[in-house]
């Protein structure tokens, strides 16, 4: 998929303001990089599974 056809014109013009639109991208930067660091801490996980069971609290 094409950068320009991930967010179609007519999705692009309910935006009013640069501020509307800048907040809109501070959310999706926001959730991207929340989704990457989920991402990068499950692979951590996998990759060292003793070290997640040696350091979380005894239940």
């Amino acid at each position: 998929m094409k950068t320009e056809d991930f967010l179609s014109d007519d999705f692009l013009k309910q935006f009013k303001t640069a501020d509307q639109l800048n907040g809109f991208l501070a959310q999706i930067q926001k959730r991207g990089i929340k989704k990457m660091l989920e991402g990068e801490l499950e692979a951590y996980k996998l990759t060292f599974p003793l070290l997640r069971s040696a350091t979380s609290p005894a239940v």
